[in-house]
Protein backbone atom coordinates (compact mmCIF):
# COMPACT_ATOMS: atom_id res chain seq x y z
CA UNK A 1 0.00 0.00 0.00
CA UNK A 2 1.43 3.34 -0.93
CA UNK A 3 0.69 6.27 1.46
CA UNK A 4 0.50 9.30 -0.67
CA UNK A 5 1.49 13.65 0.41
CA UNK A 6 -0.22 16.23 0.10
CA UNK A 7 1.48 18.73 -1.26
CA UNK A 8 0.88 22.32 0.43
CA UNK A 9 0.61 25.16 -2.42
CA UNK A 10 1.92 28.04 -2.53
CA UNK A 11 0.14 31.03 -1.64
CA UNK A 12 0.53 34.77 -1.48
CA UNK A 13 0.71 37.19 1.18
CA UNK A 14 -2.68 38.32 -0.49
CA UNK A 15 -4.37 35.13 0.24
CA UNK A 16 -4.54 34.35 -3.72
CA UNK A 17 -2.38 31.24 -5.06
CA UNK A 18 0.95 31.42 -6.73
CA UNK A 19 1.22 28.99 -9.05
CA UNK A 20 3.64 29.53 -11.50
CA UNK A 21 4.90 26.13 -12.63
CA UNK A 22 3.13 22.14 -11.99
CA UNK A 23 4.24 21.06 -8.83
CA UNK A 24 5.68 17.50 -9.35
CA UNK A 25 5.77 14.40 -6.87
CA UNK A 26 9.11 12.96 -6.41
CA UNK A 27 9.08 9.36 -7.35
CA UNK A 28 11.87 7.04 -8.24
CA UNK A 29 13.26 8.14 -11.89
CA UNK A 30 14.43 5.77 -14.82
CA UNK A 31 18.15 5.58 -13.20
CA UNK A 32 16.36 3.81 -10.17
CA UNK A 33 14.56 1.40 -12.08
CA UNK A 34 17.00 0.09 -14.06
CA UNK A 35 19.33 0.21 -10.72
CA UNK A 36 16.67 -2.35 -9.56
CA UNK A 37 15.99 -4.37 -12.88
CA UNK A 38 19.72 -4.84 -13.09
CA UNK A 39 20.07 -5.95 -9.36
CA UNK A 40 17.31 -8.26 -9.73
CA UNK A 41 18.61 -9.80 -13.05
CA UNK A 42 21.91 -9.81 -13.09
CA UNK A 43 22.67 -13.44 -12.61
CA UNK A 44 19.49 -14.61 -14.42
CA UNK A 45 20.13 -12.20 -17.86
CA UNK A 46 22.20 -10.28 -18.08
CA UNK A 47 25.82 -12.34 -17.11
CA UNK A 48 24.67 -15.14 -19.29
CA UNK A 49 24.06 -13.00 -22.10
CA UNK A 50 27.54 -11.24 -21.53
CA UNK A 51 29.24 -14.84 -21.40
CA UNK A 52 27.48 -16.28 -24.58
CA UNK A 53 28.89 -12.88 -26.23
CA UNK A 54 32.09 -12.60 -25.30
CA UNK A 55 32.52 -16.45 -26.01
CA UNK A 56 30.93 -15.86 -29.54
CA UNK A 57 33.15 -13.04 -30.34
CA UNK A 58 36.30 -15.15 -29.11
CA UNK A 59 35.25 -18.02 -31.33
CA UNK A 60 35.15 -15.43 -34.31
CA UNK A 61 38.53 -14.07 -33.66
CA UNK A 62 39.88 -17.55 -33.14
CA UNK A 63 38.30 -18.90 -36.68
CA UNK A 64 39.10 -15.69 -38.36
Amino acid sequence: MTSLKQTQLPINKDGSLDIKSPIFTPRPGWGGKLKKWLSRHFESRILPTVSVTVLAIGVYLIIK
